[in-house]
């Protein structure tokens, strides 16, 4: 009774029915969609793509579908794809968007494919009326932004180029037979190095020099890392840069000492900092037990109970370690005894070319260790104390494979403080051992107070100061003072 008065009526826009009508894609009489037409449209089958087809034959070439979420656009789009005319399908509304963001994103796409909508129906109060006039004289191509100079050519100066995404050249001593490898860090030419936080300060992780390290050993010939020793951290500031150096000596005994240092980035130049140094080790050239390689059998180990790992990160920085997205990279982790199993993946947001193994799926790695291991380490980690481990020594490291990107690992327990370590590819090939790893603890006192690189603007020659004016006032300044109100 409520709708006896309403009757359809012949429509404006020619109605195509996906029910009635032979043969398809042929207008219908809008005046039959009475609700006899409706009860047929519910219980008949649907011929959808005949009627798109058909459309597509008469060069219809835009389908907007008007709903609150997409339906019926996934089922249009293979047919506008195999059209042999361009064509398009949008929906109107998303369920997950925001109404206005939705609908604006659909009109955007139909206006790039040539079909606008009437803006001033639109927009009838646009905030802008006048179109602003374009210049008559050409535009002028010249940069006002200073070039970087990372990557730059270094082979004029008598260096040789590193592709190592951390240093950028090498220089052999010709009368020292040393290997130097410098290059510069920045938390702004490698962001991700932000992500490696320990009790508030950016790290660089000791991952990072194992890999500096590996690099430097390729070139000298000597591919096996007998000893690493963790010395000082490398704190970054946001805004600082740090030059660093890694030097391979001479062999000695078919062995060669190395080390690693930096200093504060100076751009004004003059008076340098001094080095501070952070690792020293030595390297020989055949490998040592290292070169064992697993044999999994099977994915995980039969027997390995599997450990949470959801919300891993979070207890992670209960305990004092602040990872960030870039080292964020454990997928599972098991235990069987005192071995643990992982599986770690790079994301997809970096980039492994040129690194021996990327320090954030190195560092990856150790994570399960890190979290079975602090349990009983203070969570205080504020400036006030508190305490972290961190790598210290490490021995018997030797690099199988490069371009990892996935590692299946196991870590065994030597000792409280000291791990094996064996990495592979999913396929089982190796790709990294280490024979020892002794985490140590610091005070994150000592993080907090550790210096870092300094920043370009406090070293330049000209800066902003505030200066006190002691000189007295002249006489006839002082009687031309304002009164007091």
């Amino acid at each position: 009774q409520a709708l006896a008065g309403i009757t359809p009526r012949e429509a404006e826009v020619p109605f195509y029915s996906t029910v009635e009508g032979e043969p398809f894609g042929v207008p219908l009489d809008t005046c039959g969609l009475d609700a006899g037409y409706w009860y047929r449209n519910l219980r008949s089958t649907v011929r959808f793509d005949e009627t798109v087809v058909s459309l597509l034959g008469q060069d219809h070439r835009t389908f907007v579908e008007v709903s609150p979420h997409p339906i019926l656009v996934p089922a249009f789009q293979p047919r506008v794809e195999a059209n042999d005319a361009p064509a398009v399908a949008v929906g109107s509304l998303r369920k997950d968007r925001p109404e206005v963001a939705a609908l604006g994103t659909a009109l955007a796409t139909l206006h790039v494919h040539g079909l606008s909508p009437d803006w001033e129906a639109l927009y009838p109060d646009p905030p802008v009326t006048k179109r602003p006039e374009l210049p008559t004289y050409p535009f002028q191509h010249q940069r006002y932004w200073l070039t970087s100079t990372v990557g730059a050519d270094v082979s004029a100066a008598g260096l040789g180029v590193s592709d190592h995404p951390l240093v950028g050249a090498v220089a052999e001593l010709a009368d020292q037979g040393q290997v130097v490898l410098t290059g510069r860090l920045s938390l702004r030419e490698h962001p991700w190095l932000a992500d490696h936080a320990v009790a508030g300060r950016v790290l660089v992780p000791g991952t990072a020099f194992v890999d500096l390290v590996l690099r430097a050993g390729d070139h000298a010939g000597h591919q096996v890392v007998d000893e690493l020793v963790l010395q000082a951290p490398l704190v970054l500031d946001a805004d600082a840069a740090v030059d660093l150096q890694v030097i391979v000596g001479a062999p000695r005994d078919n062995r060669c000492a190395f080390s690693v240092h930096s200093r504060p980035y100076s751009a004004g130049g003059g008076v340098q900092e001094t080095w501070t140094s952070h690792a020293s080790g030595h390297l020989s050239p055949v490998p040592g037990a290292s070169s064992a390689v697993a044999d999994w059998g099977s994915w995980p180990p039969p027997g390995a109970h599997a450990v949470e790992v959801d919300g891993l990160y979070e207890r992670l920085a209960t305990c004092g370690y602040q990872y960030g997205p870039a080292f964020q990279a454990v997928n599972a982790i098991w235990r069987q005894g005192d071995d643990l199993y992982a599986e770690v993946r790079l994301p997809e947001s970096l980039d492994g070319r040129g690194h021996g193994i990327h320090p954030a799926l190195l560092d990856a790695a150790l994570h399960p260790l890190l979290l079975l291991t602090t349990a009983d380490t203070s969570s205080d980690t504020g400036t006030g104390g508190g305490s972290v481990r961190l790598p210290f020594a490490l021995s018997g490291i030797t690099l199988h494979a490069t371009d990892a990107t996935t590692l299946r690992v196991r870590v065994t327990t030597i000792d409280a403080d000291t791990f094996s370590l064996t990495a592979t590819d999913p396929a089982d090939g190796p790709v990294i051992t280490i024979d020892a790893l002794t985490l140590r603890s610091s005070d994150t006192g000592t993080l907090n107070s550790a210096p870092a690189g300094v920043s370009d603007v406090s070293s330049n020659l000209f800066q902003l100061s505030w200066a006190a004016d002691t000189r007295p006032v002249p006489a006839d300044v002082a009687e031309r003072r304002l009164p007091r109100c």
